[in-house]
């Protein structure tokens, strides 16, 4: 089953990490701007088809999706499996993991993949279940870049956990909790995996107990939590520069 990617940047990511997903680009017939005109010339270089289609047809293909004059029509976006991730555990000797428990929102998932991008992780594994799959959403909240890191969706999320801990990785789970240490407070290890919760209820309890460390962001007394998202930034951020100095 084919997804429509759409924008720029989404689709200029597509094209440069992952152009065998590409079944075809449509675009504007008239009124090309010159990033668009870039990726036609890569989308020639690479042998790609393209369709060239009026302002009427390209919004409807596009649907709710801002496509800036330019959409991708791309196979099943992949997922990689428990196998897989056992196979990366093994020959990954440092850096960090993220783990979402239950991230359903897809903006929220693409947001946490671009940090993850970002700071260069090694994976990013979900739940089979009550986690949102990486879509044309997802796609374009992260700007491009949720192919960038390898995606892992797993049926039993804590086994996962406990392979990365016997491999050597330290267990940082974020939750606002009595229990819980202050980010300013934590020194992250070069080894190391980060946990968020979903949305709503945070990390699961089973999750949680695979925790060696809770932390929490310090906030203003006034704020009593903030998006998974951007927390997920905060963390991937300070451990980034804690597990690199």
């Amino acid at each position: 089953m084919a997804e429509v990617i759409g924008g720029v940047n989404a689709v200029a990511s597509l094209l440069e990490t992952s152009p065998q997903l590409v079944l075809r680009l449509v675009v504007l017939s008239k009124g090309q701007n010159a990033r668009v005109a870039q990726l036609l010339t890569s989308a020639k270089k690479l042998g790609l088809s393209v369709q060239h289609v009026d302002s009427k047809q390209i919004d409807k293909m596009a649907g709710q999706i801002t496509h800036q004059g330019i959409l991708a029509e791309v196979k099943q976006l992949p997922a990689l499996s428990e196998r897989d991730l056992d196979d990366a555990i093994a020959r990954t000797e440092e850096g960090g993991w993220l783990v979402l428990d239950g991230v359903t929102d897809p903006h929220n998932l693409g947001a946490c993949m671009r940090s993850a991008a970002a700071f260069g992780i090694n994976g990013v594994i979900v739940p089979k279940d009550a986690s949102a799959s990486i879509n044309a959403t997802v796609m374009k909240s992260s700007a491009g870049t949720a192919l960038n890191t390898p995606f892992y969706r797993v049926t039993n999320l804590a086994r996962a956990v406990s392979s990365l801990q016997k491999a050597g990785f330290w267990v940082y789970g974020a939750d606002g909790g009595e229990n819980s240490q202050s980010l300013a407070e934590t020194t992250f290890d070069s080894r190391w995996v980060l946990i968020m919760g979903s949305e709503g209820k945070g990390m699961r309890q089973k999750t949680r107990d695979y925790c060696d460390y809770v932390v929490s962001i310090p906030m203003a007394a006034n704020v009593e939590s903030l998006n998974v998202s951007v927390a997920c930034g905060i963390l991937l951020h300070a451990a980034f520069q804690s597990a690199s100095s």
